[in-house]
């Protein structure tokens, strides 16, 4: 693909798309930060797993469903980026292998066309589990919180 001028103005080999460690798959900085802070914790409060197809659950067995399995994990909120590949692709396979659902709208999106993003909230919502906004979230968390 050739080189490629960043914002910051360092130049980069453009390369494959999503390659892991390539420039054009890493962790956006300030996540990135609060991952690298995170690590020095006694709780480990995140955890970074790679994937190779578009779905993070795809096939029999990942490194995905095995953390989930070990953790007693069943409940999955879904943010990310490419709503109609990715996200979805997670989604609807976490949804066939049992686990609930939850896409969070306004942490979602897609440089497709607009009815892409409709396309896959409304089968979020009517088939495959839920939607809900981030303020949604907060405000359930403020409430078992208070309880």
């Amino acid at each position: 693909c050739g080189e490629l001028k960043l914002a910051d103005g360092t130049t980069v080999d453009a390369g494959r798309l999503l390659m892991r460690d390539a420039w054009n798959s890493a962790l956006y900085p300030p996540l990135d930060t609060l991952y690298a802070e995170g690590l020095d914790l006694p709780s480990k409060p995140d955890v970074w797993i790679h994937k190779d197809r578009m779905s993070g659950m795809w096939g029999a067995r990942t490194d995905c469903e095995d953390f989930l399995q070990e953790k007693g994990i069943r409940s999955l909120l879904f943010a990310g980026v490419n709503t109609d590949q990715c996200v979805s692709g997670t989604f609807t396979d976490a949804f066939s292998k049992g686990y609930d659902c939850v896409m969070l709208r306004d942490a979602c999106g897609t440089t497709s066309p607009e009815f892409s993003q409709q396309c896959i909230e409304f089968n979020a919502a009517k088939s495959w589990g839920f939607v809900a906004t981030c303020e949604d979230l907060a405000r359930g968390v403020e409430k078992m919180a208070a309880k």
